[in-house]
């Protein structure tokens, strides 16, 4: 990805930042309202943007699922953090069940609980 500046750069870092917490937010609401199709969504968009955010502040662009997964998978390996790759396989099943529908309430939850606790460790490494 080329970036005219370094502005335009901390401006995509904010951005992304921004849109996790929205996105984060987003889910809780819909999850109370029993839309767990809606929250599951959000939930892995949350995580999604975090992804996006850590690999622009290491110099990356994540353009795909595939790209998103090595990137988690390779983060976890290099920060010894297996809570990161395991976020990214239940944040991919929440993305499934919005289109799918094959998960319980419960495992939404704890799918979602995964990624909650993993998103500030990931936003940690973003410089504000």
């Amino acid at each position: 990805m080329t970036l005219e500046s370094k502005e335009e750069g901390l401006q995509l870092l904010e951005r992304y930042r921004r849109q996790t917490m929205y996105y984060l937010e987003n889910a809780a609401e819909m999850l109370g309202r029993g839309e767990w199709g809606k929250g599951a969504e959000m939930a892995w968009g949350a995580l999604a943007e975090a992804l996006r955010a850590v690999a622009l502040a290491k110099g990356n662009k994540l353009n795909s699922h595939a790209d998103m997964r090595r990137f988690a998978r390779q983060l976890a390996k290099e920060l010894q953090e297996d809570s990161i790759e395991n976020a990214f396989v239940r944040g991919e099943r929440l993305h499934s069940q919005f289109y799918e529908g094959f998960l319980d309430p419960e495992d939404v939850a704890t799918d979602v609980e995964a990624i909650k606790r993993v998103l500030p460790r990931l936003l940690s490494l973003v410089p504000s």
